[in-house]
């Protein structure tokens, strides 16, 4: 391949991986350019390569908590298991006070590429690991789904609002949780009542 020039999209990835191999290797792919790992029984930390608008890409890092339920469709459900791991709370470069991530171009070359990936790696991997560590437990991830709520402009799905409503449910409130769902304005009033009967299914 020639030094210079558009990477390939797969071969960019790759790369990116195998920058950030010091960091995936005791974690488990889940989705193409998608790695987890327990954090407890009930929840996994993440870890994604993210694309963006002019050939940049991104590694992006969050949890997925099995207590947080996701839409299909018109229909929510739950994600419990390792491979069915999605994105609930996470870190990108919208979130407020997030550390900086640098961006990786696909557009100048390979080496280039390599370069930019272990730029990237020495600052995205310590960021992500204290990030995780602060969630391990659901009070820690109340406390950052609280802090990453109302932000402008942000549309993460599910908002942050909605992490913090099942994560209150999950540490034994839920009558408070129903309270705050009631007033959530970031979800439908359909959703609203499909998401009162999960809070009456979490265990």
């Amino acid at each position: 391949m020639p030094s210079g020039g558009l990477v390939p999209e797969s071969i960019a990835k790759q790369a990116i991986a195998d920058a950030f191999s010091p960091i995936i290797r005791d974690m488990e792919p889940v989705k193409p350019w998608q790695w987890a790992r327990s954090l407890s029984d009930e929840h996994l930390a993440l870890l994604w390569i993210q694309g963006y608008k002019g050939g940049a890409f991104e590694v992006e890092y969050g949890v997925s908590c099995s207590w947080v339920p996701h839409r299909e469709g018109k229909t929510w459900r739950w994600h419990r298991t390792l491979k069915q791991a999605r994105r609930d709370l996470w870190v990108d470069h919208f979130t407020v006070d997030a550390p900086s991530t640098p961006r990786i171009s696909r557009l100048d070359g390979l080496d280039r590429l390599r370069r930019s990936a272990e730029v990237a790696r020495r600052a995205v991997g310590p960021a992500a690991r204290s990030w995780w560590e602060s969630v391990d437990c659901a009070p820690g991830v109340l406390t950052e789904s609280r802090r990453q709520e109302g932000q402008e402009g942000v549309t993460h799905w599910p908002p942050p609002e909605l992490v913090t409503v099942f994560t209150v449910a999950k540490l034994g409130d839920v009558d408070r949780a129903r309270q705050r769902l009631d007033g959530l304005t970031v979800v439908s009033a359909d959703d609203r009542v499909s998401l009162a009967q999960m809070l009456g299914r979490l265990r």
